[in-house]
């Protein structure tokens, strides 16, 4: 590792001649991802997310961290989930893949495989595992190679898959061996339409209202049918079609940011906070929360109808190029002590310093006492951040449009397809505040700007 975790701890405290308050790498370490779907930072913060979380820890006895200025590695669930989770995904040709590559273990995987513990999946997003299986010459799932207890689906409740994800490994770690589990994916903010869970909200109303002013929907349509209208993809599509031609941003990023948040406080109650309780919970009833490290963290924020600074494009969803409100996200640490550990080492960003979440996989395997394998790269260090996606936005004269954000704290360089500008970054003044631009790219960003850009480069 990079001179920190255990041995550069325990240096530390001699030469301080004190005794080291950091974390020894438990005999039979519980390691767990509990990954939040769309949710990013601003809304976090708006429905007190890190508070919620460090609540359920607090009550069992044990202390989180709510870690700022993180960012995640792309704008949408698959490629942010296999740059986080493993790390070769980070270099050369496999940066633009949206699968994981067979012949490597996820860090929970490998985690697993050198403690000799079990690897537990419950996936309730489908991107997660959605390939079929036999695209491996093994005949594995790419997503699912090195697991050794799988749930999918797209169920909700008592019996969704990370509930009994949850199940799994609780009985895993009531014998006492170490355990890993991926628990994805709780669905805090949700996708569009999150109306078509319930229309009934306040600024549900009010985009309805919007779309029968538009002349796309019937004002006298009950109330109890018209979530069933949002969850028509075409109404949806033509509703944020409609927003973008009108230029009616102002009117509809606020409650577009409202259903976010009100669908946030949903799961919280109802998710989050029943999930994060039978995990911790059980682990204290066997006895096994000084062997637990848990990150909880979102896989990627959502845009409440964001326009796009370069292209003017609106975007009221998470696909498609990064912006601040897909890139950042929370994330928060339980024990306490082991954010402090890796900011230490170089992982963490302090405030004001941008960090990717993909440099958690280190952190992981250092606090489980497990050596990287020789294959990952060196982590990324704090200062300036990566987001980024490759998947095709659009088709030009000029063939596939890839995009990157890259995060400093004097600014943010976009590109997508060549082109590049500079701008503002930090935590934006509500829904509808947009970027400023910069008189030139900071010098930390330089490296990144081209030509070509480094988005095109990264995914070709």
């Amino acid at each position: 590792m990079r001179g920190f975790g255990l041995l550069g701890a325990y240096l530390a405290a001699c030469n301080r001649g004190e005794e080291s308050d950091t974390p020894a790498a438990p005999t039979a370490p519980v390691v767990v991802y509990f990954v939040v779907d769309t949710l990013g930072a601003s809304a976090a913060a708006e429905t007190d997310f890190c508070a919620v979380v460090s609540s359920v820890a607090g009550a069992h006895g044990l202390e989180a961290a709510c870690v700022s200025d993180a960012l995640a590695p792309s704008s949408w669930t698959g490629e942010s989930h296999v740059r986080m989770l493993w790390p070769e995904h980070l270099i050369g040709s496999r940066r633009r893949a949206e699968v994981p590559d067979c012949d490597t273990r996820s860090v929970l995987a490998t985690i697993a495989e050198a403690t000799g513990g079990p690897y537990v999946v419950g996936a309730q997003n489908s991107v997660i595992g959605a390939v079929e299986a036999g695209t491996c010459r093994s005949g594995q799932n790419p997503w699912l190679v090195g697991a050794d207890e799988v749930h999918r689906g797209e169920r909700d409740g008592d019996d969704s898959p990370v509930a009994d994800g949850i199940t799994d490994l609780l009985a895993a770690t009531a014998a006492g061996g170490p355990a890993a589990a991926l628990l994805n994916s709780v669905e805090a903010g949700s996708h569009l339409p999150r109306c078509a869970d319930d229309a009934t909200t306040a600024s549900c109303q009010g985009l309805y209202a919007l779309a029968v002013e538009y002349g796309q929907a019937n004002p006298d349509l009950p109330d109890e049918r018209r979530a069933a209208w949002w969850a028509d993809g075409q109404h949806t599509f033509r509703f944020f079609g409609e927003v973008q031609s009108r230029g009616d941003v102002a009117r509809a990023a606020p409650l577009v940011a409202g259903t976010i948040r009100e669908r946030i406080l949903g799961h919280q109650a109802r998710t989050v906070v029943d999930r994060l309780e039978a995990l911790i919970g059980g682990l204290q009833e066997q006895g096994r929360l000084d062997d637990l490290t848990l990150v909880v963290l979102s896989d990627h924020g959502e845009n409440p109808c964001f326009a796009d600074p370069m292209s003017g494009q609106v975007n009221c969803a998470h696909t498609g190029a990064p912006t601040e409100w897909t890139a950042s996200v929370p994330v928060v640490v339980v024990p306490a002590s082991r954010a402090a550990e890796w900011r230490a080492g170089g992982l963490l960003g302090g405030e004001g310093a941008p960090w990717s979440t993909s440099a958690l996989a280190w952190g992981l395997i250092d606090a489980a006492g497990v050596v990287p394998p020789s294959t990952w790269p060196e982590p990324p260090t704090p200062g300036v951040a990566t987001s980024w996606s490759c998947r095709p936005q659009s088709r030009t004269a000029g063939g596939p449009r890839w995009s990157a954000l890259h995060v400093s704290e004097q600014g943010s360089l976009r590109c997508s397809e060549g082109r590049c500008g500079a701008w503002t970054w930090g935590a934006l003044a509500g829904p509808t505040a947009v970027p400023s631009p910069l008189a030139a790219v900071p010098p930390e960003l330089a490296p990144y700007a081209g030509p070509p850009d480094w988005s095109t480069n990264a995914c070709q």
